[in-house]
């Protein structure tokens, strides 16, 4: 679809208010279920997304106040083997104030979540735009992430190397490898972990993490690394209130 400039009228000239219930997609080559960009207060519910070859749900940029709640989420993102890139359950690319509840992610093998900014991809081929809205003020709570590879990863993209990406934005680096990720003031309550190598990696600013379960003793399995944009630019990850997350054994 061609957008114009006027944003107003991209929402008001995308679908809106629907409600996706009681699916099952399974086995899709591509994405399982797809929010394109502009949608908005629509709901995916009560459904199953299982072995698609990319994203399970991808929420695209400028979409906003949807809500993904109480799905299986289960083993998605294999695309052409184990070496080729694998994605996540749900993708939340420049997607803002979503709910995302009462969701189970199981086996997915990129991740479960993952928030972040797309850098414009393939934009000198005309395939891409440039994201003008960051993955922020979402809600992730009262979910079960079970074998995952990482759990949540908030600002996935601020440590990346995208040289290869063909992105329309400015990088933070002279080489062109590295740029800024946007996945600010979102909040992830009220979660439960069981059997992921990473649990919740945060790269983005002023988030909330709280009472969160895992399975893990040690306060380790929230992790705030020293991002590449730190390194780079001096300025670190900020702002972000992590609290009441505790231990709590998973059934087998």
């Amino acid at each position: 679809m061609q957008r114009s400039n006027d944003r107003a009228k991209n929402y008001a000239d995308t679908p809106s208010n629907i409600t996706l219930d009681n699916m099952h997609v399974l086995s899709n080559d591509g994405v399982g279920v797809y929010f394109h960009s502009y949608v908005s207060n629509s709901t995916l519910k009560n459904s199953r997304i299982a072995g698609s070859k990319a994203e399970g749900i991808y929420l695209d940029q400028s979409s906003r106040y949807n809500t993904i709640l109480n799905n299986i989420i289960e083993k998605n993102g294999e695309l052409n083997g184990p070496n080729s890139g694998q994605r996540v359950g749900l993708a939340i690319d420049s997607s803002a104030n979503n709910l995302i509840k009462n969701n189970k992610f199981l086996a997915n093998l990129a991740g479960g979540v993952f928030l972040y900014k797309n850098c414009g991809e393939n934009f000198s081929k005309g395939m891409s735009v440039i994201r003008w809205q960051h993955s922020n003020e979402n809600q992730i709570t009262n979910n079960y992430f079970i074998d995952e590879k990482v759990g949540i990863w908030i600002a996935s993209r601020q440590s990346s190397n995208l040289e290869k990406k063909d992105c329309g934005d400015t990088p933070i680096d002279t080489e062109g490898k590295h740029y800024q990720d946007f996945a600010d003031y979102n909040t992830v309550e009220s979660n439960t972990f069981c059997r992921n190598k990473t649990y919740i990696r945060i790269e983005g600013n002023y988030n909330t993490i709280t009472n969160n379960h895992s399975d893990i003793i040690s306060k380790k399995w929230i992790f705030q690394p020293t991002s590449m944009k730190e390194r780079i630019t001096g300025i670190p990850t900020i702002g972000n209130k992590i609290s009441n997350n505790d231990y709590q054994p998973c059934n087998k």
